[in-house]
């Protein structure tokens, strides 16, 4: 006979304590709308019965066998899943039919909830790391009464309800707990997961190293280094080109193959997360280009056929120019010795002979010029020996008692050999003259002691003087004559003489002396006087007397009329 009791199943349980920040879940039975009873495992079951239309119930408390007295008030369910309280209407019947059965479904397992990030980690010493735009999302299971709520507390806060996706925009390490409960109050153990929000890009930094001047100025030795940091998931690469080439991947930027001109090196860095650095831009002016050295002379210089002369007091300069760093030093080389630094202007050692110079500039980002020479200072002569000089008197002249005479028609020349440089120019002066050019030989005409002092120059400006000193003698000798018996009578004005009388010519020279006395008689031919003229033919005579000195002065007298009887 089927049983006009009622079972009453009456729910006793005891709330678990969690700690204050975790939320509270009550045991409790559910009854769905179909009718499906979900018990919590760990909620104890006390066995009661009642009937129709009464408001007593009647707990159960005697049992058959003794011995399970001590688990019969309350009873436990023997675990997770469904259990049936069952009444047969005869035990004696093997009829499943005639076997009334109650499910109860027995829930003793929490529910299982995931957590979901939407985004690429990168794991780094044991820390997982996200981008920008990370956001997550929860998913709770339950295999019976389902799933009541999830919760989720972030960085120690106080746990809230979850109910949708969540967003991680902020920089920042995140430590996630979240938990789920099911519809009979079973709750699952906290989960949690750490990652870092990193958001923040790369900083990448450059050093310039090698032959700069400031970091704008840069050779094509310069080496620019990179270095970047990234606070959190750190750099993943660094990239760099130069204007506007592809970027490449390194942290060492050299510049051998870049143009002279200006520049700009662009570089950024990407971290593990995906954040990437707004490109940096660092201008620059490459100076490829080695300062340009020119020389110059000062003093005197002389070029004849590809060859430089100059003199020892001569010097030699450079200068230079640079198209952007500017000039650091000059270097220069005498036959090809040991450089030496450029300072100031020089002299060549004070050796006749020849030299090489050569010469390189350097600027102030360690751009060198070859060491090189050009059309000046390839082939130098250093002259030091002034020319000889001389001069030639020419004729008349005499030289006597240690002196030189001349006279007005004696042309003088001066002449000077070099055999450097070559002679450039005589000047002289007669005495204290001004000083003239000398062109062509010259004469002295007027009387007396004089002097020329001369000065021959080569073409450095190398010069010897000399002076000598002459006596012009342009009077010739005086004239005298006697005779050996006086005139005895005057015959038309003339004097006349005896027979047999002799006449003796004479002639006197203050400068140089008498060189030759001649006479003349009756225009016979001239006769040079070696002894007394004795005329002993009578007849009218008419002498003319000649003198003349060693300097061919000469003197020639006026007609001698006499008579002789």
């Amino acid at each position: 006979m089927r049983s006009l009791f009622t079972l009453l199943i009456v729910i006793v349980c005891n709330a678990t304590i969690f700690s204050q920040t975790l939320p509270s879940f009550e045991k409790k039975i559910l009854k769905d709308p179909d009718g499906n009873i979900f018990w919590p495992l760990s909620m104890p079951v006390n066995m009661q019965l009642t009937w129709p239309d009464s408001k007593e119930v009647i707990s159960l408390t005697n049992v058959k066998d003794a011995s399970m007295k001590a688990f019969a008030n309350p009873m436990k369910w023997d675990g997770h899943g469904i259990h049936y309280i069952k009444h047969s209407e005869n035990t004696n019947s093997a009829v499943p039919e005639r076997e009334i059965s109650f499910p109860v479904y027995v829930d003793g397992i929490s529910p299982v909830t995931t957590f979901t990030l939407k985004g690429s980690p990168y794991l780094a010493s044991g820390k997982v790391y996200f981008g920008k735009d990370l956001s997550g999302s929860l998913k709770a299971t339950d295999e019976m009464s389902g799933v009541a709520s999830t919760h989720i507390s972030t960085n120690s806060a106080d746990y809230i309800l979850n109910q949708s996706e969540i967003s991680f925009s902020e920089e920042n390490e995140y430590v996630i707990k979240y938990l789920s409960a099911d519809r009979v109050g079973n709750s699952e153990e906290p989960k949690s997961k750490g990652f870092i929000v990193d958001t923040s890009s790369p900083l990448t930094a450059h050093q310039t190293n090698i032959d700069h001047l400031d970091d704008k100025i840069l050779s094509p030795r310069t080496v620019i280094t990179l270095s970047a940091t990234d606070k959190l998931s750190g750099v993943k690469k660094t990239e760099f080109f130069l204007d506007s080439n592809n970027p490449v991947a390194g942290l060492k930027v050299t510049l051998g193959n870049a143009n002279d001109g200006e520049h700009v090196l662009n570089f950024s860095s990407l971290d593990h997360v995906g954040n990437k650095e707004v490109v940096n831009q660092h201008p620059f002016y490459l100076d490829a280009i080695a300062p340009v050295v020119s020389s110059s002379f000062e003093g005197n210089i002389f070029k004849s056929k590809g060859r430089v002369y100059i003199a020892k007091a001569t010097t030699i300069q450079f200068t230079a120019s640079d198209n952007k760093a500017g000039v650091k030093e000059i270097a220069y080389s005498i036959n090809d010795a040991a450089a030496k630094l450029y300072e100031t202007p020089f002299k060549l050692p004070q050796k006749q002979g020849s030299f090489t110079v050569k010469f390189k500039g350097t600027d102030l980002v360690n751009n060198k010029g070859p060491m090189a020479t050009n059309d000046d200072m390839d082939d130098i002569f250093l002259d030091d020996t002034a020319p000889s000089i001389s001069h030639l008197v020419g004729l008349p002249k005499v030289f006597t008692r240690d002196t030189l005479f001349i006279t007005k028609e004696s042309s003088i020349t001066l002449k000077s050999i070099d055999l450097e440089s070559g002679s450039a120019n005589i000047d002289y002066k007669i005495d204290a003259g001004a000083s003239t050019l000398f062109e062509q030989p010259f004469l002295v005409a007027n009387e007396g002691k004089h002097s020329v002092g001369y000065t021959g120059y080569d073409n450095v400006k190398n010069s010897a003087s000399k002076e000598f000193l002459f006596i012009v003698d342009n009077t010739p000798p005086e004239i005298f004559w006697h005779t050996s018996l006086s005139s005895i009578a005057t015959e038309n004005g003339h004097p006349v003489f005896a027979s047999g009388t002799s006449f003796y010519l004479a002639a006197t020279d203050k400068v140089v002396g008498t060189k030759a006395i001649y006479y003349t008689l009756n225009k016979a031919a001239e006769v040079i006087s070696a002894q007394p003229l004795r005329i002993t033919a009578k007849g009218n005579y008419t002498l003319k007397i000649r003198a003349v000195d060693y300097l061919n002065n000469q003197i020639i007298s006026d007609d001698i009329t006499f008579v002789v009887k």
